[in-house]
């Protein structure tokens, strides 16, 4: 049998395994139940993938986000391995057509959303799958304690059962002691404290020794970000709030000559591939871009990530700020902020939880926006534009987003988070019913025919298809298509789905009235709680002046580390201390005079004037004084006093 490195090598083209990734994929092997805390970049998609090929299994993978699911798939398939998905997006008779595809022997692995796991359907399918291996991919939404619960993880457990005979593998890039240990019970990886030998908890350190953590309290961020970017060259990533921002700044450096592009979820999906493919192969260097952006992305060259805004919980900053330097090259975090940014903690906890009448008022609306009447409505999905129904309900944006959020928790809506699936088709009919669609609806016919004359195939399964180069071929407009594609499929001649790409909305059960709106006040405070515990969590990171970063993250995520990293902005400013103090005063002091004297001196003519043997100390000076805002960078690299 080959080696774990053979399989490495002819399927992935790696000649070694990352640090961790050997014990884990050994520990799968060894039929053990396995937790593993891998960092960002730390590989943990080949922690199921190699030990599913290495013995010809097959492996469900249960995973959060279509956006993900989509490029995993993708990321299989370039390199000639089977892998199938189920997604909102498809019909009844396409979701069928997979899971009988998945029961062919080359098929080895199938990735759905944890919903999925509920439909009685998929439990038929799955009970006569011979499943090798359950993977749980970003485990950490099981946990209540996590900072992104997701309700139907918690159904995970029920599926366990239909595949006996398969081990479990959960994977998490960021989680505290008590979050792994709430996976480790909710997936029955650890069944009791006495069974050691029937689990593995596999953690990687959470310290970064190549990141350089930054924390700037600035006046003006845009300002702040010109400076950053005439220090930082290369790929970079800019996380921001909302859409509005990424917008703003990226139209701001584009002013100043900087190639920066937005990415938010109100894009058109076309342009939001465009701009991901142009940031991957570097075409666009920079990107203003809102948090889901970077997930799943396999670039190893990004030397920095800005965080306009702070994150909420100091697990979703660390796994951002893990998109920098994958590639074990020295790389920068730099997050910034003013002091109002981390004013009004009491405000955002009663804005991220609005009281239970505020929310049933919000579902109301949005029932009352689809017309979807009382009782019905369940297992229905809508294409959904949060920006256009919040004008609609006439409620703020961000309030909408929060109590749909909180519907969510509470199972009461599903929301699919959007992404571009082409349309298909898969002829459904025989040719009788051929033969009478050519003899009596000669429109229909002419567009039938085109698409079998374009797309092979289309009897054996779904295949995508594109509406204006079958309206070329078949010589009609193409605003009669998808009409007649819609009257082909209400006459079961073809099965048709359309392309997609919006988030859509779904009610999971029918329409309540308000006197049957019962939401579970126990879990709703309780993730109150814990979102103002992470929200202080990440308010006392942000306002540290005294401990080292990488020191404070590594704490709250469980480890002991007493050794400073010397290269955040703390450690920084202690290593400014270690400079002999008249050396440091008389440098300063050259500096500015230096800057004062000589208008809009570049950095390196102002080293002309300093001894070569105090470079490196007046390096360590400049670095002060621009963190201090007592002096800036414009964005041609010329220094000037604030």
């Amino acid at each position: 049998m080959q080696t774990l490195q053979n399989t490495l090598q002819n399927y992935f083209g790696f000649s070694t395994f990352k640090q961790s990734q050997l014990q884990v994929i050994q520990s799968v092997l060894s039929n053990k139940n396995t937790l593993a805390v891998l960092p960002t970049g730390g590989g943990k998609s080949l922690c199921y993938q190699i030990p599913t090929l290495h013995v010809a299994g097959k492996c469900l993978v249960v995973s959060p986000l279509i956006a993900l699911i989509k490029d995993q798939v993708l990321g299989l398939r370039k390199r000639n391995i089977n892998a199938l998905a189920i997604h909102s997006g498809m019909s009844k008779l396409e979701i069928e057509e997979t899971y009988k595809k998945f029961e062919a022997p080359n098929e080895h692995f199938l990735f759905v959303s944890p919903e999925r796991l509920q439909s009685k359907l998929f439990l038929d399918y799955l009970q006569d799958w011979p499943i090798t291996l359950l993977a749980v991919d970003e485990a950490h939404c099981i946990s209540q304690w996590g900072y992104d619960f997701r309700p139907a993880y918690l159904q995970i457990i029920n599926c366990l059962p239909y595949i006996p005979q398969a081990n479990i593998i959960a994977l998490t890039a960021s989680a505290t002691q008590i979050v792994a240990t709430d996976i480790c019970q909710k997936l029955n990886i650890a069944p009791s404290i006495n069974e050691t030998h029937n689990f593995n908890i596999i953690k990687k350190s959470v310290v970064r020794t190549n990141l350089h953590l930054q924390v700037q309290c600035v006046e003006n961020k845009i300002n702040a970000i010109l400076e950053i970017l005439h220090f930082q060259k290369g790929s970079a990533l800019i996380y921001c709030k909302n859409r509005k921002t990424t917008v703003q700044i990226s139209e701001a450096l584009q002013g100043q000559n900087i190639n920066c592009k937005p990415y938010h979820a109100g894009m058109e999906m076309q342009m939001r591939n465009k701009i991901q493919e142009d940031w991957i192969n570097g075409t666009v260097p920079i990107v203003a871009c809102t948090e889901a952006f970077g997930m799943g992305i396999d670039k190893a060259d990004v030397r920095l990530v800005i965080h306009y805004n702070y994150s909420e919980s100091l697990e979703a900053y660390y796994q951002e700020i893990g998109r920098a330097g994958r590639d074990d090259i020295a790389s920068q975090a730099i997050l910034l902020f003013t002091n109002n940014d981390v004013e009004g903690i009491a405000e955002k906890i009663a804005l991220r939880y609005p009281a239970t009448n505020i929310v049933f008022e919000i579902y109301d609306a949005i029932c009352n926006y689809f017309r979807i009447a009382f009782d019905e409505g369940e297992n229905i999905w809508f294409d959904f534009d949060l920006i256009e129904v919040s004008t609609a309900i006439n409620k703020p944006t961000l309030l909408v987003h929060n109590a749909l959020h909180i519907l969510k928790m509470l199972e009461y809506i599903l929301l699919s988070e959007g992404m571009y699936i082409s349309s298909r088709v898969m002829v459904t009919c025989g040719r009788a019913d051929l033969d009478f669609l050519e003899k009596t609806h000669t429109h229909l016919d002419a567009i039938l025919k085109a698409i079998l004359r374009l797309y092979s195939g289309v009897f054996r399964g779904h295949t995508s298809i594109q509406e204006n180069k079958i309206a070329s071929f078949a010589e009609v407009e193409i605003h009669s298509i998808k009409p007649a594609l819609e009257q082909l499929h209400q006459m079961q001649i073809i099965d048709y789905v359309a392309a997609k790409d919006k988030p859509q909305i779904m009610l999971t059960q029918a329409r309540v009235r308000h006197y049957d709106f019962k939401p579970n006040l126990e879990l709703i405070n309780f993730l109150r709680d814990r979102y103002s515990e992470k929200l202080q969590a990440a308010v006392s990171y942000v306002t540290n002046t005294q401990i080292c970063r990488m020191q404070i993250l590594s704490n709250y995520f469980g480890e002991t580390n007493k050794n400073t990293c010397g290269k955040c902005d703390v450690c920084n400013k202690a290593n400014y201390t270690k400079i002999n103090s008249t050396t440091f005063n008389n440098l300063h002091t050259l500096i500015l005079q230096t800057i004062e004297k000589q208008n809009n001196i570049t950095i390196k003519e102002l080293y002309k004037n300093i001894n070569l043997q105090q470079h490196a100390n007046a390096e360590m000076v400049l670095q002060f004084l621009i963190q201090n805002n007592t002096i800036s960078v414009n964005q041609i690299g010329e220094l000037q006093i604030k």
